[in-house]
């Protein structure tokens, strides 16, 4: 669970308003898509034959690779937005894992998907967005923490953590030396 520390107190900088929006709109125009090219298929007639078609088996891989992910890219633009620590590279890492099965459908099927139109304007806007994610305002949003200092130097981790210092030895109980 993440707590408040976890959040950036920053107002929303408007490149990151805009590269959520765009991940919300790729989540539902993939989403989308892969309603339409699912119902391309007569399936009734595809299990009552022998094994499904090439283009089904691709449908139905793209299909069980990408709707997880469609929906993933739409949690991630809600925390995006909220700008939490690890959506930036929870942003980076499905627009990458995203690209991926895009090429897998490019360079190792042979079906209907390789030839449409929107797998390149898929790849394209995928590109787009991690160019965007890669800019210096956002990256800037999503910085880390400043470093803590050292706990070595006593000084500076007392003033930091609001310690005093205690003596080791409390001297009014000891008993004079005759």
């Amino acid at each position: 669970m993440l707590s408040a520390e976890d959040t950036i107190t920053t107002p929303n900088p408007w490149p990151i308003r805009a590269i959520s929006l765009l991940m919300v709109i790729q989540a539902v125009v993939l989403i989308s898509l892969i309603a339409y090219w699912v119902t391309q298929f007569d399936w009734d007639a595809e299990l009552a034959s022998e094994g499904l078609s090439v283009d089904a088996l691709d449908t139905v891989l793209f299909t069980g690779a990408l709707a997880p992910l469609s929906i993933i890219l739409l949690l991630v633009a809600v925390s995006l937005f909220f700008q939490q620590r690890i959506a930036w590279l929870a942003a980076m890492i499905l627009q990458g894992m995203m690209l991926f099965c895009y090429l897998w459908v490019y360079f190792m099927t042979t079906s209907y998907l390789r030839q449409s139109p929107w797998l390149y304007a898929l790849m394209a806007f995928s590109v787009t967005l991690v160019l965007y994610l890669n800019t210096s305002d956002v990256r800037t949003a999503f910085l880390a923490k400043p470093a803590r200092p050292d706990p070595d130097d006593l000084a500076a981790f007392e003033r930091i953590e609001g310690i005093s210092p205690m003596p080791l030895v409390d001297h009014h109980h000891e008993q004079p030396v005759d």
